[in-house]
């Protein structure tokens, strides 16, 4: 599939319990997907290891079963495991974005760059520097952080519930609507992008559900005003949900 990569060309700062945005999503999909039950590891030059599962925490890898259960990064010395960080912010910029841990053990953190690049394939997991002291640097380039909200490469699809309200899902995948369980499927039209709600997190009005296709990663959202609730669909993996004061009638362009 041929299409023009565009990544976050706006600052945005989102908190979250593991760090996960769109980008991360589509990259923790494809991880998980060649990589079933493991976290990516990284080793710094005295031979320690570190370990990063994307929008999971560290230990729902098999290989990083003795790291504490909170840790998003999780550090493995010969004295034992210990936390990075427990709590993630995400800084986003035009190619790249920073995830951020803080309240390590100790006094550790981590931050770890995540940049797209087309040409990246998955790329991998690296420990970049230890600076200053106890605060661990890495890096992910990957074409799956790439996201392709371009022009006319999405659709719009509405959908009734039971009771008639309008529900809003745009899909990643031009011309493409899903069957939803629960859900009637009315038409579609033509969308130029689908992350017109992640610019307006503010005042917890809709719930906007964010999925990856299975085959492709692409990215979908769901645009929850109706049921509050994000539903299973097929061949989609649900990765997550954020809140957003803009409408779901105007969230989509």
């Amino acid at each position: 599939m041929l299409f023009l990569v565009l990544f976050f060309a706006f600052a945005l700062i989102v908190e979250g319990s593991v760090g996960c945005d769109t980008a991360i999503s589509q990259l923790a999909a494809a991880w998980s997907a060649t990589h079933p039950g493991q976290s990516a590891a990284a080793s710094d030059m005295s031979g320690q290891l570190y370990y990063y599962n994307p929008c999971n925490v560290a230990v729902s890898g098999e290989n990083a079963a003795g790291c504490p259960a909170n840790a998003i990064v999780c550090q493995e010395s010969t004295n034992g495991y210990y936390s990075t960080g427990n709590t993630a912010s995400i800084s986003a910029g035009p190619s790249s974005e920073v995830l951020t841990l803080t309240n390590g053990m100790g006094g550790r953190q981590a931050s770890v760059t995540l940049t797209c690049s087309p040409n990246a394939g998955l790329g991998e997991f690296t420990f970049v520097s230890e600076s200053p002291n106890l605060t661990y640097n890495f890096e992910w380039t990957s074409a799956n952080l790439c996201v392709a909200p371009v022009a006319n490469n999405a659709t719009l699809c509405t959908y009734l519930t039971s009771s008639n309200a309008v529900e809003l899902i745009c899909s990643g995948q031009k011309a493409t609507c899903p069957n939803v369980d629960g859900l009637d499927f009315m038409g579609s039209k033509p969308a130029s992008s689908c992350l017109g709600c992640e610019s307006s997190i503010k005042n917890r009005a809709n719930i906007v559900c964010t999925y990856v296709d299975n085959a492709t990663y692409e990215a979908s959202f769901l645009c929850a005003s109706a049921s509050n609730y994000c539903p299973q669909i097929s061949g989609m993996t649900l990765m997550g949900n954020f809140t957003t004061s803009t409408s779901c009638t105007t969230c989509f362009q």
